[in-house]
C-alpha cells in the first residue's frame, strides 16, 4: 500500500488543479481508503438506505450525474478558496455536523475553524461512525441533530417573539 501511495506522487499539492490528473488521483486514494473503510462508500447498504428514505424520489436516482456535474463547477472555485482569509464573524447562528469519520472533509479541520467563529449562536455536533456522507452512515443520529437544531431553533425564535412584544 505504501508504494501504491507513493506512486501516486504529492497529495494534494500546493495548489489545488481540478483537472484530470489530480481527479486520478482522487480516484486512486478513494481505492485505497475504500480497503480500509476509510472511503465514502457506495455500496447496496448506502442505496437501500437512500430508497427507505420517505423523501427519495426515483428521479432523485436520475438527478445524481447532474448534481456531479454541477459539482465540477464547484471544484474550480474550490481549488482557490481559503476560508481563512475570510471573516469568521457571522450574524446567524452556526450549526456544524461532522461525521468523525469523514477523510473527504476532515473533522479536525472544521472544529479548527470553529472555534475561531464569532456567532450569536454556535453548536458542533460530531457523529460518531459516520464518514462524509452521515446522514446516510449514521440516519438516525442525524435525524436527531437535525431535530435538536430545529427545536433550538424554534425556542430561540419565540424567545425573541417574546422579547420583541414586551
Amino acid at each position: 500500500m505504501i508504494k501504491k501511495l507513493e506512486a501516486i506522487g504529492t497529495y494534494p499539492g500546493e495548489k489545488i488543479i481540478f483537472d484530470r490528473e489530480f481527479l486520478k488521483k482522487c480516484r486512486k486514494i478513494r481505492k485505497l481508503q475504500g480497503l480500509y473503510g476509510l472511503a465514502v462508500k457506495s455500496d447496496l447498504p448506502v442505496f437501500i438506505s437512500a430508497f427507505k428514505s420517505p423523501i427519495f424520489k426515483l428521479s432523485d436516482l436520475f438527478a445524481f450525474p447532474k448534481g456531479l456535474k454541477a459539482n465540477s463547477k464547484v471544484h474550480e472555485f474550490l481549488g482557490d478558496f481559503d476560508l481563512a482569509a475570510d471573516s469568521s464573524d457571522y450574524k446567524v447562528p452556526i450549526y456544524f455536523i461532522l461525521g468523525e469519520d469523514d477523510w473527504q472533509a476532515p473533522s479536525i479541520i472544521a472544529e479548527e475553524y470553529f472555534t475561531k467563529i464569532n456567532a450569536p449562536y454556535k453548536k458542533l455536533f460530531i457523529i460518531s461512525n459516520a464518514g462524509h456522507r452521515i446522514m446516510m452512515d449514521q440516519t438516525n443520529l442525524f435525524s436527531d441533530t437535525l431535530l435538536q437544531i430545529y427545536n433550538n431553533e424554534h425556542c430561540t425564535e419565540a424567545s425573541r417573539s417574546y422579547k420583541s412584544s414586551s
